[in-house]
Parts: structure tokens; sequence; C-alpha cells
């Protein structure tokens, strides 16, 4: 049994900043080849949460994605990310993927499990908690999940991620692969994948190649996950990169003034000490660099007196 696992597809008709093109239109040309790999393969469809960008995306863009769906072969088969939940609570009732799945076009993945002859797909929809197991099911098992999972140790201010070893040493037992969706960044190790973005919508994803997942799935084990990269214009082409460098440029001016203005003011100046002691917290640093910062501001303390 075959699959083409995606996330993150943040279908939307409003064109984000700095982008230049028809952003709806390619939007629906990357749907379009995706539906296209998975005829071509003889696949069904995974997506890991955050299909649509929005509760709020308009009839005409769902009556666009569900004319696009009605080409699929196969099945698609999906879990709620936070953006098209209503005040990220379970009501589905006005969520664009709620359409889709009472029209037939997609199936909506429980903590249960689906089953699909000799696989089993779990759903984990944003802010759910994954089924663990007491019984012994002799099929393959495949969680897919809208959580924040980073190919390393999260950073500080993501504060509900977790790594993709950590992630997959809680689950190892339950499941033979992970589907994740939620954070922005392809990944893939073991038996975890990170899907990222079908979209590049910001200035600062210039760099990235969207890609789905090919999986080929047997009874107990898996085979050949192999990353498909989607179609992309160069960045010059559908970035306004001389417009978004000018803004970062305006930006950076305006909070060097107000750093400027902040350190001629004594009392408002920011305690450096504090700063630092509050970031070697927050990321955890080691001890080793906690007592190297000490013996610097022991320095520094000296030279002043």
């Amino acid at each position: 049994m075959k699959f083409i696992a995606m996330a993150d597809n943040h279908i939307r008709s409003n064109r984000p900043q700095f982008r230049k093109d028809d952003y709806f239109a390619t939007v629906c040309r990357k749907l379009k080849q995706i539906v296209n790999l998975a005829n071509k393969h003889k696949a069904h469809i995974i997506c890991a949460g955050d299909f649509f960008d929005s509760i709020k995306v308009g009839h005409k863009v769902v009556n666009d994605v569900l004319d696009i769906l009605k080409e699929l072969r196969g099945k698609m088969y999906v879990t709620f990310g936070q953006h098209e939940m209503s005040f990220h609570t379970q009501d589905f009732s006005a969520s664009p993927l709620e359409t889709l799945i009472k029209s037939g076009k997609a199936i909506f993945l429980h903590l249960s499990g689906e089953e699909l002859d000799d696989v089993i797909l779990y759903g984990c929809s944003f802010g759910e908690t994954p089924r663990n197991f007491n019984e012994d099911i002799r099929k393959t098992r495949i969680l897919v999940i809208h959580k924040s999972i980073t190919p390393e140790e999260p950073p500080f201010f993501l504060k509900d991620a977790i790594s993709a070893d950590d992630m997959m040493e809680k689950y190892e037992p339950y499941y033979d692969l992970i589907i994740a969706g939620d954070y922005h960044v392809p990944h893939h190790s073991g038996f975890l994948i990170n899907c990222g973005p079908m979209m590049r919508e910001k200035i600062d994803q210039t760099e990235l190649q969207p890609c789905v997942w090919l999986i080929e799935a047997a009874r107990g084990k898996l085979f050949d996950i192999l990353p498909i990269l989607l179609d992309i214009e160069p960045a010059d082409a559908v970035f306004s990169l001389d417009l978004a460098k000018k803004a970062d440029d305006s930006r950076f001016s305006e909070e060097l003034g107000e750093l400027v203005e902040t350190l001629k003011n004594k009392e408002a100046r920011p305690d450096f000490k504090q700063t630092v002691d509050l970031l070697a917290t927050e990321t955890k640093c080691s001890k080793g660099v906690v007592e190297k910062l000490n013996s610097i501001y022991g320095k520094v303390r000296s030279a002043q007196n």
C-alpha cells in the first residue's frame, strides 16, 4: 500500500506579504501536482493538518479545491491543525476541512484508527494526545499527528515542541511510522517524517524546497520513504525581493534608533547581565557556559572598579 504524505498546505486565496505572483493559482497548481503524483503511484494521500490556512477561507477556495480532489483516484486521509479549528477547539462545524469530509473527498482520522488492509492509520489532531496500546496489533501502525516536532532540541520559544528523537523514543513501542505536520521545515529521521509546508509563504522561506513523501507500507514493516520535490519557480519570480530588503532595512533602522534612545536613558537601559542570564536559563546552557559567563562578569566588574 502506498501513500503520499503532506502537511501544512495552508490553502488560501489572499496573497502573503512580498509574494508577487497569482498566489492562489500557484496553490492550485501545487495541489494538482500532488494529486497527479498520488494517481501516478496509485497512492492514497495523507495530510497531517492545516490543509486550509483558516476557517474563513471563501466558498470559491473550497469549491476549487473540491474540483481538484475529484481527480484523485485514491482517498485522502486528514487530521485537523489549529488553523482549521475554531478557536483551537474540537468544534469542526465551521471548518472548511469539515466540508471536504462531509463531501466524501476526505476521511477524518480519529485516535481510534482507520483500518486499510494491513495498515492502520491513527489520527491525532492539534491538541490531542496519541493513543498508546496495551493489545498486540499485528498490522503496520501509522500515526498522523499535527504537532511541532523539530529535528534537534526545540528552541526555548517553542514551548510545546518536541525533538524528533524524544518523539520516537516516546512512541516507538506503539507505532511503526509517525507522519507529522506543524513545524515548517521538512525533515526525516528513523521512523519519523515531518512533512514541511506545501508553499513558500514568507520571505525567509526563499531557500525552502517544498516536498511530499512517498511511503510504501506492508504488514509489520515499511519500505521506501522517499521525498519528492514539488515544482517551484525561482525566488525572484514569485517574491518581491527588493521590496522585502527595503522593508527589512527600514525596520532595522527603526529598531536601531529605538535601541540608541533606550541606551541614552539610564533609567530605561536594560540590565545586560539580567538579559544574558535569562537567555542562559531559557536555552538551558551547560554548567560550563554559565561558569564562563560568571567569570566574564567578574572581570568586567574588576575593570570598572
